[in-house]
């Protein structure tokens, strides 16, 4: 038997050490979420927007300020692979604990996307009018935003300016860009229906609170984005926030909203629900066709302008967040999640929101895909419930 020197099996041992420590440190500990695939990288900014409203969830039962998050088109090249965290740490380990997720296991995650970067200076030229802004509103107690990071960086590489609302102390944990830190009920709270109806209330003042100091901030951070004329749209509780600010705004301020799989409530939810200006609604496997939530059947009823429901087949309700990517991580994320690949979904999802704002805002002929046979055909997934062409001129 051949035996190693002892100067051999020191180097030996400091090889296999070597090894061990890059397998936790590089480049398996760090990974790239996937990235966002349209023709322009994507910058991204925190900025605080006060307010001044009562609120049972605040120190005092008092708001005074909100998060916003924007997601931007930039010139400004990326590192490759991403360096920047993906998630704030906090939130990361909020969910690595709720879901049951090895310490580390969104933590580690890095993106592409680089904050407070320029805003693109060709887009003007390359599109031909400014970005369209679209208002973005989370789940209701999470998750907050930056779950969403997939769709809204996705839009934001298609030329689309997206602000992205965290009502502070509502969402689990909120992150100001001077590093103060706001914590609301934790993800497990269960929210009762009157929480519920209050939360859309502070949702619809934050977006007003937005819309008015948007022309200002717009400027001081050289946005090439327009401050007249938004798209609304949202997931669970968001979606139906934003359809609800819509009604209650003149049509040439919000020309178009989109709710992401959200039941509706209150007035959105009787026979006065028309938003009277195009809207599309996109639920999971069954959300209207089984009938499972019949507040999609009151809204459709009453609409006299555009409309769409589709549903898109192998989907639950939190496939609508970054939950879609983080399901196929071991162990899998918890049962509120189809069985869509995380990578279709996200696929499916941002074509067909930006194909709406596309059409709704930007002013491109992409109304055809909303509609069989050019809808099933480039995602067989979809399955169009219902719909109907209404009014599209005041």
């Amino acid at each position: 038997m051949a035996y190693l020197s002892l100067p051999d099996r020191l180097w030996l041992e400091a090889l296999l050490l070597l090894a061990a420590l890059s397998s936790i440190l590089s480049p398996a500990a760090t990974k790239e979420i996937p990235s966002y695939s349209g023709n322009y990288n994507v910058g991204a900014t925190k900025q605080v927007i006060a307010i001044n409203e009562p609120d049972v969830l605040a120190p005092g039962n008092v708001s005074t300020s909100f998060l916003a998050t924007l997601f931007y088109p930039t010139s400004e090249e990326p590192d490759i692979p991403g360096t920047t965290p993906y998630l704030t740490d906090v939130t990361a380990k909020q969910f690595e604990e709720y879901l049951q997720f090895p310490n580390g296991t969104l933590a580690n995650f890095t993106t592409r996307i680089q904050w407070d970067a320029p805003f693109a200076e060709t887009l003007l030229q390359d599109e031909g009018s400014e970005s369209p802004t679209l208002l973005f509103g989370p789940g209701l107690g999470g998750p907050p935003c930056e779950c969403y990071t997939l769709l809204l960086s996705e839009l934001a590489s298609k030329g689309f300016t997206v602000a992205a609302l965290d009502h502070t102390y509502e969402q689990p944990y909120v992150r100001y860009p001077n590093g103060s830190e706001y914590y609301g009920p934790p993800l497990e709270y269960a929210w009762s229906t009157d929480e519920a109806l209050t939360a859309i209330e502070h949702r619809i003042n934050d977006t007003f609170a937005f819309i008015d100091a948007w022309p200002r901030l717009a400027e001081k951070l050289g946005f090439a984005s327009t401050t007249d004329s938004f798209g609304a749209f949202g997931h669970s509780i968001g979606g139906a926030a934003a359809l609800a600010f819509a009604q209650l705004v003149d049509r040439s301020l919000v020309p178009a909203g989109i709710n992401l799989d959200g039941s509706l409530w209150g007035r959105l939810n009787s026979s006065d629900a028309d938003v009277a200006r195009p809207s599309l609604l996109l639920g999971f496997e069954g959300h209207a066709s089984s009938h499972f939530d019949s507040t999609w059947d009151r809204y459709a009823e009453a609409q006299s302008s555009w409309w769409r429901i589709i549903e898109i087949n192998g989907t639950l309700h939190s496939d609508w967040s970054d939950l879609t990517f983080w399901k196929e991580l071991n162990p899998p994320v918890h049962p509120n999640t189809g069985n869509i690949s995380g990578e279709r979904m996200v696929e499916v999802e941002t074509s067909l929101v930006a194909g709406f704002f596309n059409w709704t805002l930007w002013g491109k002929d992409e109304s055809e895909l909303f509609d069989d046979p050019a809808l099933f055909k480039f995602y067989p997934e979809t399955v169009l419930v219902a719909g109907e062409d209404g009014v599209l001129e005041d």
